[in-house]
């Protein structure tokens, strides 16, 4: 696995043994003779081997005596990571290292983006309760960061290359976005406001360009149809979170929009396998527009026969915007900023 990758780099610059658990991984310390992880507590099995320490009478192992032990140089260095200190060059390099190699394992090359995470990381261990901070909370803050920073990311590749369920990545990533840590990452918060849309425009702009390569044409057509469509649908998707499931609704209705007027040219591409281009899910993306279809016209539909009434609506609404020309500057909002397309 690569995150038995990342734990043998680590082990390997740093001279550390690494814990474990495949939910950890962590450095570890000598307690009584025995390797201990000092962020989930897992004690290894077969007592430490220290051939440098004199041998003792009535031990099994040269292990030297709790005294000696505790004053290795090694232990001093794992001791103060267990106690974490943002000022310890020896902690801030195995956290840094760690950010370094998720990021070149993901292809993404950036010493501002690394330099802003670690700092927020120190930020976060030095202001949260006790026990909320740990190694964990860095899949996440990479997946904020790379979203403040506009660089489009995998988060199942991410997640794969740190050994990380799903669940628990989901969880400590809410504990940073709605949870015990949300007040400390006004820089979320400001990305919402301000470029989250455009973060969005870029996945589908990426979709587009690498489906439709090879059509000029089709690509001109759907960049053109989505970009009007994610304008008129932004306030009405404020409250879902995922990037990528608001990507998916705007291309979904676009692609209806598009088959019912030039059938055969996008007939070739099906909702579900525009979900999954995307990584969006096709459930919620059904969903998502069934509840909007609903909003507007108090009719319920079922998306899989109900094409046409998502196509009728969201025509009336482009139909609209023509007769009433997006508002001026003087009565723009923050939340109203248009995503304009240049050729």
């Amino acid at each position: 696995m690569l995150i038995m990758t990342i734990r043998r780099k680590i082990s390997t610059l740093f001279e550390t043994k690494i814990c474990d658990n495949d939910n950890c991984g962590s450095p570890l310390f000598i307690s009584n003779g025995f390797y201990t992880c000092f962020q989930c507590g897992l004690t290894s099995k077969e007592p430490v081997t220290r051939s440098s320490m004199p041998f003792r009478e009535g031990l099994t192992q040269n292990l030297g005596n709790q005294n000696e032990i505790q004053n290795s140089e090694k232990f001093k260095r794992l001791a103060k990571i267990q106690n974490w200190n943002s000022n310890d060059k020896n902690s801030l390099n195995i956290v840094k290292k760690y950010i370094s190699i998720i990021l070149g394992q993901m292809d993404i090359i950036n010493k501002n983006l690394e330099k802003d995470i670690l700092k927020k990381y120190i930020e976060l261990k030095a202001k949260a309760p006790n026990g909320v901070c740990d190694l964990n909370l860095i899949p996440g803050l990479i997946s904020i960061f790379c979203k403040i920073y506009g660089i489009i990311i995998d988060e199942e590749k991410l997640r794969d290359i740190v050994g990380m369920s799903k669940e628990k990545y989901i969880k400590k990533k809410n504990t940073m976005l709605v949870g015990k840590l949300s007040n400390f990452l006004s820089e979320y918060k400001e990305y919402k406001i301000k470029n989250q849309k455009g973060y969005v425009f870029q996945i589908l702009i990426n979709f587009i360009h690498l489906y439709f390569q090879n059509d000029g044409d089709a690509r001109e057509m759907f960049l053109k149809t989505s970009t009007k469509i994610l304008n008129l649908l932004w306030g009405d998707m404020r409250k879902i979170n995922n990037e990528n499931n608001k990507a998916g609704i705007v291309a979904c209705i676009t692609l209806f929009y598009l088959q019912y007027k030039f059938q055969s040219q996008f007939n070739n591409l099906s909702k579900s396998q525009l979900c999954k281009l995307l990584n969006a899910k096709d459930s919620t993306i059904s969903g998502q527009i069934e509840r909007w279809v609903k909003r507007h016209t108090g009719e319920d539909i079922v998306l899989v026969r109900d094409k046409n009434k998502v196509v009728r609506l969201i025509s009336q609404k482009m139909a609209q915007l023509w007769k009433n020309p997006i508002m001026t500057n003087k009565h723009k909002s923050k939340s109203s900023v248009k995503i304009r397309l240049t050729l």
